[in-house]
């Protein structure tokens, strides 16, 4: 009686390792989205800063917001889009790593318990800069099970957030600068 009930408290404990999927709110699993989605934002700004420099050699400051404008909606951004990019040059490297980011409308779209992976969506708010972003992503246990392995598979979208008076003024003092260009 004893082994029985010894073999059926194993399984229970492996079967519970075994099912043991990740969520997409687990607080692992929301540091390290929140990390990728400060390296996108960053790795963001770099290309946009690398066109710019670019541009600079060629165009007058006055005209690179025009010209930036056009070649960003001709590969496709939207106008919300474009004023977010514009707007996030604005900011230095050091304030993109140190901005307080939160995850928002986390919701799980797959489970698939026999991996050990579940596939996400979030809304990445980049609080003080005033900008969301939509993200898709996975969490994963690793095979031993003690690590978990997130993938940042797309963003879906880049739009403004609704934010606080202060910053809405900063916006659009930034709005000003960039019309000034």
């Amino acid at each position: 009686m004893k082994s029985i009930l010894l073999s059926i408290l194993i399984l229970i404990l492996l079967s519970g390792c075994i099912n043991n999927t990740p969520k997409c709110s687990d607080d692992n699993v929301e540091k390290l989205v929140i990390e990728l989605s400060r390296e996108q934002l960053i790795g963001i700004r770099s290309d946009l800063s690398k066109i710019v420099e670019g541009m600079t050699l060629f165009i007058d400051k006055k005209t690179l917001p025009i010209i930036l404008k056009q070649e960003l909606q001709a590969e496709g951004y939207s106008d919300n889009e474009i004023n977010i990019f514009l707007n996030l040059l604005k900011y230095d490297v050091n304030t993109l790593q140190t901005t307080n980011i939160t995850l928002d409308e986390i919701f799980s779209t797959n489970i698939d318990k026999s991996i050990k992976k579940c596939s996400c969506k979030a809304i990445a708010n980049f609080n003080e800069l005033g900008i969301g972003m939509g993200l898709i992503y996975e969490a994963q246990h690793t095979d031993d099970g003690k690590q978990i392995y997130v993938t940042l598979n797309e963003i879906d979208n880049l739009k403004a957030i609704p934010i606080q008076k202060k910053a809405q003024n900063d916006i659009k003092a930034l709005e000003n600068e960039t019309d000034a260009w």
